[in-house]
């Protein structure tokens, strides 16, 4: 290994850099897209009136 990759690897920022990416990847790749599709889900379960017709998914 060459004297970069010793002393890059062992500080602090580099870590705290590191598990910053981890926690931006799954807010976005993960949380958010959930977030809106539970947004949406609900808006449309709030438009519902009385005698509406739903049609959906039968599962077995």
């Amino acid at each position: 290994m060459n004297g970069f990759m010793l002393t890059a690897a062992g500080t602090p920022i580099f870590t705290i850099l590191y598990m910053a990416v981890i926690v931006g990847f799954f807010y976005f790749f993960l949380i958010r897209p959930q977030r809106k599709e539970q947004k949406d889900k609900q808006a449309m379960l709030n438009a519902l009136a009385i005698g509406d017709s739903v049609r959906g998914h039968c599962y077995r």
